[in-house]
């Protein structure tokens, strides 16, 4: 009986160090990124290009990683779409797959329906600056 305590124990202490391992890198993760953005850009220094790098960090790095790292799916984006319906496209996904729009329909169906959609509240100038950013 006391041996099988023992190892109970044991296995406890190994799943709560485990737990602690997994905490701890879970917080690396998040963290990492913002702190490691490389600024690739001809216009680096210029206001508008750093507001909304700050903004892309803020509220699209959880999803994109980056612009300039690993699988850069946004390069090019603004010449892709034009930058009209990219401010549609971040500001009111939901209202364009409902409405039956043809490429945020092709988006969805590339990345599995995942049920996250883009629907910021921006101001026009953070738009801007956003657009600016991802150019």
């Amino acid at each position: 009986m006391e041996r099988l305590s023992t190892t109970i124990r044991l296995l406890l202490w190994v799943a709560l160090i485990l737990f602690l391992v997994l905490v701890a890198g879970a917080i690396y993760f998040v963290r990492k990124p913002a702190a490691t953005f490389p600024k690739y850009s001809i216009v680096q220094g210029d206001p508008a290009f750093e507001y909304g790098e700050r903004i892309f960090i803020s509220d699209c790095s959880v999803c994109h990683v980056t612009k300039k790292r690993l699988h850069n799916h946004l390069k090019g984006v603004v010449d892709r779409v034009g930058e009209d319906y990219l401010k549609l496209y971040i500001t009111k996904q939901d209202s364009l797959v409902q409405s039956g729009d043809t490429y945020a329909l092709q988006l969805k169906e590339v990345w599995s329906n995942m049920g996250n959609s883009h629907n910021f509240n921006y101001t026009a100038n953070e738009l801007a600056a956003l657009i600016e950013y991802l150019r």
